[in-house]
């Protein structure tokens, strides 16, 4: 279970050092990606990642398309997991056309990138 203070400090650590990064929202991501999986208060990588969303999430704002298209991708990867949870419980499962289709959103490929970063790509 994280720590909601370590976990407010390292957001806001790596939201601070957003303000000097350059490029897309790719490019920014890589960047707290890369601060908060070398970040030596967190260790766990569930958390870093999350941290690193939040960051960015933060750093954008809710009005910008940025925080908007980062907020789609991580409620398509949280109905993954629900998914993926439900069929191990043995849940019948029934798809609704929300999941991952009919947006005007493409994927960013938040876990490829995670993975990208964690094996120092």
């Amino acid at each position: 279970m994280k720590n909601a203070a370590i976990f407010g400090l390292v957001v806001e650590e790596t939201k601070d050092n957003l303000n000097s990064a350059n490029g897309d929202l790719l490019e920014i991501l890589k960047v707290a990606m890369e601060s908060t999986h070398t970040h030596w208060l967190m260790t766990d990588e569930d958390e870093q990642f999350q941290a690193a969303i939040a960051a960015v999430m933060l750093y954008y704002g809710e009005d910008r398309e940025e925080y908007k298209r980062l907020k789609w991708e991580v409620e398509q990867i949280r109905k993954a997991v629900a998914l993926v949870n439900a069929i191990q419980v043995g849940l019948s499962i029934s798809l609704d056309s929300s999941f991952g289709e009919n947006s005007k959103y493409s994927p960013i490929g938040l876990s490829k990138l995670w993975a990208e970063i964690k094996k120092g790509k």
